[in-house]
C-alpha cells in the first residue's frame, strides 16, 4: 500500500489555494491561443543586448564575488542605487535600510512570516494581488477586505470597519494588480495617518509605478510615514526583466534584520551574479530611454484593450480605465460567475483570469482580469472581440 502523503500535512495546508493566473498557463500553449491572462512584461521589450554585455562585464571585472556565497542582505552597490533611486522618490531612506530579495514576493513572503501568528488580523484591499493572499495564507492569518472605488481603497470605510488592531495593511497603490486603480493622493496621506493613529504597519507593494502612462506620478505613501511604521517593496521584473528575479524592501533595520534571519534559511542570499548585472543595468545610463520605450508600448496596448472592450462587450460591463500599470479590470452584473466562462473562452481561443481568486472575502465571482501588456495590438482587438462573444453568450444564459 503506497504512502498516503496528504495524511501528514499540516492543517494549514487546507487554507492554501493555486494561483488562478498560473492555472491558465497550460491552456497557454495551444496553438492559436489568445492569452490575455498573465501579467508577463513583452519579451520583445526585454534588454537582451544590454544584459549580455552587462553579464560579461561582471564574469570579466568579477568572477569571484559574482559566483562565491554572498551577504544575505545584498550586494552593497545595488542597494546603494536602490536608496538613491527611493530618495528620488521622496522616500528618506539609507542603504542600510534595503534589503535584496529574490523578487519582490519573497520580500513579502519574508515579511509576513516576521509579523504574523495564525489568527492575527491584517487589512487587504478588495481585490488583492494573488501572491499577497497566497503568503498570508502559509501564516493561518484572519482577513479583513477594505473596498475600493475608482480612487483606491476607501480609507474612510476601513476606518469604520477596524475592530481590534490589525497587524499590518497591505496595499499596492499604484495601478494595482488586478484592478489597475490607483490610491488617490488625499487618501495616501489618510491611509498614512489612519495608520500613525491606530499604530498599525502598512506594507506598500509598488511594482508598477514606473509604468505610468499619463498624468504625474503620486508620491509614495511610504512618504507621509513619520513614525517609522511603513515597509515599501519594489522590483526590477517589470522594467527590465521577470526572469531575473530581483527585488527589495526598505524599511526600518529592526524588521530587515529579523527578514534577512529568515531568508537565511530559505535561499541564504539572492543571486549574487543577478544583482551584479542588475547594478550594472540600472547604472549604464539606459534605463530612462529603456522605461520611455515601455511606456509607449503599454500605453498602445493599454488604448486598444480599452476601445476593443468598449466595441465588443455588453452595455453591462463596468471596466477600469488605468493611468498605468499593466491590467484592466471588468465587473458584470452581480449574479454572473465569471469563472464559468473559462471553458467557452478556451473554446474560441482566449483566455482571461477569474476575478475570485483575487478576495478571500467570498465575493469578486462576477469580475475578471485582463492583461495588455503581454500581446500584440492586433491581438488584443482580436481577443477582446473572442471574449465578449463568449460574455454576451453567457449572460444570456444568467
Amino acid at each position: 500500500m503506497d504512502f498516503v502523503w496528504s495524511d501528514s500535512f499540516a492543517r494549514r495546508v487546507a487554507r492554501f489555494q493555486g494561483s488562478a493566473v498560473r492555472e491558465m498557463f497550460h491552456w497557454a500553449q495551444l496553438p492559436g491561443i489568445i492569452s490575455l491572462s498573465a501579467g508577463s512584461p513583452a519579451p520583445e521589450l526585454f534588454p537582451v543586448e544590454a544584459f549580455r554585455q552587462a553579464a560579461n562585464q561582471v564574469l570579466d571585472e568579477d568572477p569571484v564575488g559574482a559566483l562565491q556565497y554572498g551577504i544575505t542582505e545584498g550586494y552593497p552597490p545595488l542597494r546603494e542605487w536602490i536608496a538613491e533611486h527611493l530618495r528620488g522618490k521622496g522616500i528618506s531612506v539609507t542603504a542600510d535600510e534595503v534589503m535584496i530579495t529574490t523578487g519582490s514576493q519573497q520580500a513579502m513572503d519574508l515579511l509576513v512570516r516576521v509579523l504574523f501568528d495564525a489568527g492575527d488580523l491584517v487589512v487587504v484591499e478588495r481585490p488583492t494581488f494573488i501572491a499577497t493572499l497566497q503568503a498570508l495564507d502559509t501564516c493561518e492569518v484572519e482577513y479583513l477586505s477594505a473596498p475600493m472605488d475608482g480612487d483606491g481603497l476607501i480609507v474612510d470605510e476601513l476606518a469604520r470597519r477596524l475592530d481590534g488592531r490589525p497587524k499590518l495593511i497591505c496595499a499596492q497603490p499604484n495601478f494595482q494588480n488586478p484592478s489597475g486603480v490607483s490610491l488617490s493622493l488625499p487618501r495616501r496621506r489618510q491611509l498614512a495617518q489612519l495608520a500613525a493613529e491606530r499604530h498599525i504597519a502598512i506594507v506598500e507593494d509598488d511594482p508598477y509605478s514606473e509604468l505610468i502612462y499619463e498624468g504625474d506620478a503620486l508620491p509614495s505613501i511610504k512618504s507621509f510615514d513619520q513614525a517609522g511604521l511603513s515597509i515599501y517593496l519594489g522590483s526590477f521584473s517589470k522594467i527590465l526583466m521577470p526572469g531575473i528575479r530581483v527585488g527589495w524592501a526598505a524599511g526600518p533595520t529592526a524588521v530587515l534584520e529579523k527578514m534577512a534571519v529568515v531568508k537565511q534559511s530559505n535561499d541564504l542570499h539572492t543571486d549574487g551574479f543577478m544583482q551584479r548585472v542588475v547594478n550594472l543595468l540600472v547604472r549604464n545610463g539606459q534605463l530612462p530611454a529603456h522605461i520611455d520605450r515601455i511606456r509607449k508600448v503599454y500605453r498602445e496596448r493599454r488604448d486598444v484593450m480599452l476601445h476593443a472592450i468598449a466595441d465588443h462587450f455588453p452595455a453591462e460591463a463596468r471596466y477600469t480605465q488605468p493611468r498605468g500599470g499593466l491590467f484592466v479590470w471588468v465587473e458584470l452584473p452581480a449574479e454572473v460567475d465569471c469563472g464559468r466562462f473559462v471553458r467557452p473562452a478556451v473554446e474560441r481561443l482566449v483566455l482571461f483570469t477569474p476575478g475570485a481568486g483575487f478576495h478571500r472575502d467570498g465575493t469578486g465571482q462576477n469580475t475578471m482580469r485582463l492583461n495588455f501588456s503581454n500581446v500584440e495590438p492586433d491581438r488584443i482587438q482580436e481577443g477582446v472581440k473572442r471574449l465578449g462573444a463568449v460574455v454576451k453568450e453567457q449572460l444570456t444564459k444568467t
